[in-house]
């Protein structure tokens, strides 16, 4: 099935209605609870863009000392534009061939990007984690899909579907900064990566994994 996905999302010439079908079909494969018996080492995912060239890099870290053990850096050339709801299309093949080099595979893998939080319940956090069979969840800073549950406390505010279904979390993870997304990607529970976002959070608002990555994906 991973290889079946992976093919599927290198196909540029569908049409949207083909990859909203698609979309669909491998969200009901997406595990919702939490399978890491034991988190020893916790990974960041970022892509960046600047002209005809995307770098993704992906940095592994030991946990909870959040200590660098292993990063995989790639530059190539752009082959897909940004389509919204459509991420993976751009970024996936990125994170899968960066994924590769790394040597100390991760327990769990962050994504810079939506999980189920998303209009067809499949984000970029999704297709990764579907695709390499890992357990990864997503951390965004802008809202995608849903309605923010507002009788919460102001440190998390759940994200809601229009079925009332609770897709993601809003959290405030530093003070005075915005809210970042919560969502589950795959194999993992939303308690268990609201946990380990929150355990991650040294510098900025975003899990440490995650800001080394984004700042080692910056394209110069």
């Amino acid at each position: 099935m991973e290889k079946l996905l992976e093919n599927e999302l290198t196909n540029w010439t569908m049409s949207t209605e083909t990859l909203c079908e698609i979309q669909k079909k491998y969200s009901k494969y997406v595990i919702k609870k939490n399978c890491i018996k034991n988190l020893n080492y916790i990974a960041g995912a970022d892509c960046s863009y600047k002209e005809n060239k995307s770098k993704c890099a992906i940095v592994v870290m030991r946990y909870p000392d959040l200590t660098i053990v292993d990063k995989s850096i790639i530059i190539r050339s752009t082959n897909s534009r940004y389509i919204p709801e459509f991420f993976a299309l751009r970024e996936a093949p990125l994170i899968i061939e960066c994924w590769k080099n790394v040597k100390i595979k991760p327990d769990c893998l962050i994504i810079h990007g939506h999980g189920i939080a998303h209009p067809r319940k499949f984000g970029l956090a999704s297709h990764i984690g579907i695709i390499l069979n890992i357990p990864t969840f997503g951390c965004a800073e802008n809202l995608l899909y849903g309605k923010i549950q507002q009788q919460n406390n102001n440190h998390i505010k759940y994200i809601l579907d229009e079925n009332t279904q609770i897709i993601g979390a809003l959290i405030q993870t530093k003070i005075k900064a915005k809210p970042v997304i919560i969502s589950i990607g795959h194999k993992i529970s939303l308690i268990k990566a609201i946990e380990f976002a929150l355990n991650c959070i040294k510098i900025s608002k975003l899990p440490e994994p995650l800001r080394i990555a984004h700042l080692l994906s910056k394209l110069n």
